[in-house]
């Protein structure tokens, strides 16, 4: 919006940083390659840099994200029994006369598996719009699937998901 622009990798990222508190590990999308002799080998996270703060700052900023999706702008995307954090947001755009809906965000809260950022374009609010599908990503990411996905009233594609440990949040893991 305006000077600022953000690729929703970059904004996954940001998500990272609070997961991790502080940690900040360069993005892959790979979890392991395989040759063609079958030999597996297993992408380790890499750390770039570590942003050390008061642990007071880290818990005030994490309880922050936890209460926007439990009872802010995104509790669209409240999955029951789960505490995760996020934000929505919505950029103007100038060719577009409704704003792109975002949602960023990283769960379980208390131990990180997966960060996520959605943004749809020209929708309207995040919380409206983005929560919505973050929600059914992380829903099936970290529970499976459970029940059938609803329409969603966008160009929005399904992405394939691959579960991982419980390493660092470093990046989504996209097939």
């Amino acid at each position: 919006q305006g000077y600022l622009a953000l690729t929703p990798l970059q904004m996954c990222a940001v998500a990272t940083v609070v997961a991790n508190r502080g940690k900040v590990f360069r993005p892959h999308l790979l979890l392991r390659k395989v040759n063609f002799a079958g030999v597996s080998t297993e992408f380790t996270p890499e750390l770039q840099s570590d942003l050390v703060l008061p642990e007071e700052f880290w818990n005030t900023l994490q309880d922050a994200l936890v209460n926007v999706v439990e009872a802010g702008t995104a509790r669209s995307g409240f999955i029951e029994g789960l505490h995760w954090g996020g934000k929505t947001g919505s950029a103007e755009h100038r060719l577009a006369s409704r704003t792109h809906g975002w949602y960023v965000g990283y769960a379980p809260a208390d131990e990180p598996r997966i960060a996520i950022a959605v943004i749809v374009e020209a929708a309207g609010h995040g919380g409206t719009v983005a929560a919505p599908i973050a929600k059914e990503v992380v829903r099936r990411y970290l529970f499976g699937n459970l029940s059938p996905i609803p329409e969603v009233q966008s160009s929005a594609r399904p992405l394939a998901i691959e579960r991982t440990s419980s390493a660092p949040v470093t990046s989504p893991v996209v097939r």
